[in-house]
């Protein structure tokens, strides 16, 4: 019964169309004049590549500063628990959960940092 069932037919190969169908490019240069659209082209490239580098610096030291913050802020905290400790208004127990969750905190912010310098 395996020989009745026909086996199906082979695919068809597709052929891809090349994007640069129907454009009349001039492939073979003879003059300057023949490359200004190509010229024009990677200029304006360039140029976008430019504005692009541009704004990541800019975002890149605006994301710096704002981790310098967060930096003061954990530094901050950890100096305040400690103070409560040592005037013995804060537990040895009480400051070991906040140091914890403080740098817990703190561990993820500087996560955030590496992977935002990355991107950059």
């Amino acid at each position: 019964r395996l020989h009745d069932v026909a086996a199906p037919a082979p695919a068809k190969k597709e052929h891809r169309k090349s994007p640069l169908a129907g454009l009349k490019l001039n492939l073979e240069p003879k003059t300057p004049a023949d490359l200004l659209p190509a010229l024009a082209m990677l200029k304006g490239l360039y140029e976008d590549g430019k504005e692009r580098i541009g704004k990541l610096n800019v975002r890149e030291k605006d994301l710096k500063a704002q981790y310098e913050t967060k930096k003061a802020e954990h530094d901050h905290r950890i100096e305040a628990v400690e103070a409560k400790f040592k005037n013995h208004t804060l537990s040895a127990e009480w400051r070991t959960n906040e140091t914890r969750d403080e740098n817990r905190l703190w561990n993820y912010w500087e996560r955030v940092r590496e992977r935002q310098h990355k991107q950059y």
